[in-house]
């Protein structure tokens, strides 16, 4: 149909019409409002498109729904062995978190004496040390578990943009782990009300723009007004103790640099990889993000040009990848392996209850056999 015998384009001469007479000819109508209030009127569409449309839609959520059930069964019958053992991993570090939990909370009297630091209001030093570690591992232990999920419905691309998430968090967990001193955790956990800010400056704007203010309950501006005004006090603190660079993203690990890196005016993630011996694996970070990000060559190659029907050409389901659910589930226990290990010796350390790394032995095994048959998958 063309422009002439468009219904769309002869509403929106009539509406802009209608809009330049009630101004009194002397102002030109929105033409992007007004198409908005268009696409947003139900009236205008007529009844046999949306007859169409209804039968088109419900069509094909049925058949979606029976794809996906198709294909989760066929990874379950090729790879539901394989993936079970993923989860048992997920389970045994899900496990040995719990136990760390609570062995941490049994000797809190020992780790609050270990604060070079303390400050009134703040937990410090040994105890948040060991607190922020298992926080971190139990984030693992969840975002695992996502995978596991996504793998089982045939969404590789998507699992591994997970695994990115999970090396991020990994290298973390390395250098936390390591902070004899307590002052990396600290910081971290100072760092903490920068990035909250920044978040609740940014919905402070949107209660102000036009295009989203009528979104938000106006009677929490206050609240928000208030949340703002504690976190400035929060982050005044923090640059106070530790130098108005803490509020840059990743300076909190400055101190666990090298010499020359700690030099530097802005930290990089890199430079955290590099002192925790992780650069060799950055092309897993790298590909994560091409994955989760709205980059180029991820979209571009997203394109399924091998299809009969090239409505298919951007495909919206999940798809049967055994070499994506391999590489993803081995990398995937390969860090749970790691930031439980790292994890589970730091805090044993700590507490003083080294025999609490007898269950990461037992886990070792399991890890160990579930990696070998990802390799063989």
């Amino acid at each position: 149909m063309g422009r002439e015998h468009s219904i769309l384009v002869r509403e929106l001469c009539r509406r802009a019409n209608e809009s330049y007479a009630a101004s009194g000819f002397s102002q030109e109508p929105d033409l992007d409002e007004l198409v908005l209030s268009i696409i947003k009127d139900p009236a205008v569409v007529p009844k046999d498109v949306k007859t169409k449309a209804a039968e088109d839609v419900e069509r094909i959520a049925t058949d979606r729904s029976r794809q996906c059930h198709i294909l989760a069964t066929e990874i379950s019958n090729m790879h539901g062995g394989l993936l079970d053992q993923l989860d048992l991993c997920v389970s045994f570090a899900d496990y040995l978190n719990k136990r760390l939990v609570r062995a941490v909370f049994k000797h809190g009297k020992s780790l609050r004496s270990k604060n070079p630091r303390p400050r009134a209001g703040y937990v410090t030093g040994a105890m948040l040390k060991s607190i922020l570690l298992l926080a971190l591992h139990a984030k693992v232990c969840t975002m695992s578990a996502e995978i596991s999920c996504l793998l089982k419905n045939g969404f590789s691309d998507g699992a591994f943009s997970r695994v990115r998430s999970v090396y991020e968090h990994l290298v973390v967990i390395s250098l936390i782990a390591v902070d004899d001193t307590y002052v990396v955790s600290e910081r971290y956990q100072d760092y903490a009300c920068f990035e909250e800010l920044s978040r609740l400056r940014a919905l402070k704007e949107s209660f102000e723009d036009p295009a989203t203010r009528s979104r938000h309950d106006r009677t929490k501006e206050s609240e928000l007004d208030a949340a703002i005004s504690e976190l400035e006090t929060a982050a005044r603190e923090a640059r106070a103790l530790w130098g108005r660079n803490i509020s840059q993203a990743n300076d909190w690990a400055r101190p666990a640099l090298s010499p020359a890196k700690q030099r530097k005016a802005k930290i990089d993630f890199t430079d955290l990889e590099e002192a925790v011996f992780m650069r060799p694996y950055r092309w897993i970070y790298l590909g994560g993000n091409q994955r989760i990000h709205a980059g180029a060559f991820s979209t571009i190659n997203h394109m399924n040009f091998e299809s009969r029907d090239i409505s298919n050409l951007h495909s919206t389901q999940g798809r049967r990848d055994n070499d994506g659910l391999a590489t993803t589930g081995w990398w995937t226990v390969t860090f749970i392996d790691r930031a439980t290990y790292l994890v589970a010796r730091s805090v044993a350390a700590e507490i003083d209850e080294i025999d609490e790394l007898l269950y990461l032995c037992e886990m070792e095994s399991l890890i160990e056999g579930t990696l070998e048959k990802f390799l063989s998958a």
